[in-house]
């Protein structure tokens, strides 16, 4: 895998039933915004502007599909985990 250029970002967001929270890398960035339609424009608008190399998110029991289908019908590069097959290697609080 090549290394990555100066300024490439990633994103994750973690998907909850009432909001959404949001941390940028390498900058330590981090918001949240409540999980609804309005919620979920602004974050579309925000990471159109940074455009990342990757958005990952959290699979909530299908509380992830509103966020993860708006970021795609933007063109930006999403992908959805499931926590339990990361085999543990990130616990709550890990940011």
């Amino acid at each position: 895998m090549p290394a990555t250029s100066l300024g490439t970002s990633f994103v994750g967001i973690d998907v909850a039933k009432a909001r959404l929270d949001v941390a940028i890398r390498p900058s330590g960035d981090y918001w949240s915004v409540a999980n609804d339609s309005a919620g979920i424009a602004q974050v579309v608008s925000r990471l159109q502007e940074l455009q990342p190399e990757l958005v990952v998110l959290e699979a909530t029991g299908g509380l992830q599909m509103p966020i993860a289908a708006a970021l795609a019908a933007v063109g930006l590069p999403v992908v959805v985990v499931n926590p339990p097959a990361l085999g543990g290697r990130f616990r709550q609080g890990d940011r």
